[in-house]
């Protein structure tokens, strides 16, 4: 439900451009064909009516990835949630999380580390920082850990 409402917002944004435009752009999103008639919000309108459920995570995919579509951050950031969220679920095992934690070179994430260990003790208790970061890898990019084979 709520990708669907998503699409239907950046769909409706569209409505900037050109008739042409339109028809052009239309199909590099994999929406359903405009009909010829009509303003270009009604044209939309119709669109969006025939588009299925089942196309949605793809027309989402192409939003993001389309040039002449303009998306705010919070729009881009709300699309890109909810693609997650409707995708399937990755398991990472906590061995793999710790293993991946210890591994990270903090120096290389955060240009002053001391300081950003001091603010991570002093907002989450000494202790908890180091729960706190291993869980940040999970956060970061829940999607581009693999398990080791």
């Amino acid at each position: 439900m709520r990708l669907r409402q998503l699409v239907q917002k950046a769909v409706r944004d569209l409505d900037f451009h050109t008739h042409r435009a339109l028809d052009e752009l239309c199909p590099r999103l994999a929406l359903p064909p405009l009909p010829p008639d009509g303003s270009k919000r009604q044209r939309l309108e119709a669109c969006l009516a025939s588009l299925a459920d089942e196309d949605l995570a793809r027309t989402a995919q192409l939003f993001l990835g389309e040039e002449r579509v303009s998306l705010s951050l919070v729009d881009r950031f709300a699309l890109e949630d909810a693609l997650a969220e409707a995708g399937p679920v990755v398991e990472i095992p906590g061995k793999l999380r710790r293993e991946i934690a210890e591994a990270l070179d903090l120096e290389t994430l955060v240009y002053r580390a001391d300081r950003f260990e001091r603010l991570l003790g002093r907002v989450f208790g000494r202790d908890q920082w180091v729960i706190l970061l291993r869980s940040l890898i999970q956060i970061i990019a829940p999607r581009r850990w693999r398990p080791a084979r």
